[in-house]
């Protein structure tokens, strides 16, 4: 990677000033919710499951799928590889 990711809570809080709802503690599927219009379920038992195994569960390579993709259509339609990021 050429530079550090961009956490998406903190980039969606901004572009959802108009609502009253914060994404910056929202579930991913909110944020999907909120930026693509779509509806995800991911679901607990997943994310908290076993990720160190040497081989993933079905279900564990549809939610990391669902996640990436999701994560780059939103950093697609919004032209995020454009945004400036300040150093700390």
């Amino acid at each position: 990677m050429w530079r550090d990711p961009l956490d998406l809570r903190l980039w969606a809080e901004t572009v959802d000033d108009d609502d009253d709802e914060s994404l910056a503690r929202a579930s991913v599927e909110v944020i999907i919710e909120k930026c693509l219009d779509y509806e995800v379920e991911q679901r607990s038992e997943i994310s908290m499951s076993d990720w160190d195994r040497k081989y993933l569960s079905h279900d564990q390579v549809v939610y990391a799928t669902v996640d990436a993709h999701c994560a780059f259509l939103i950093g697609r339609n919004s032209r995020l590889w454009k945004l400036q990021i300040q150093e700390v």
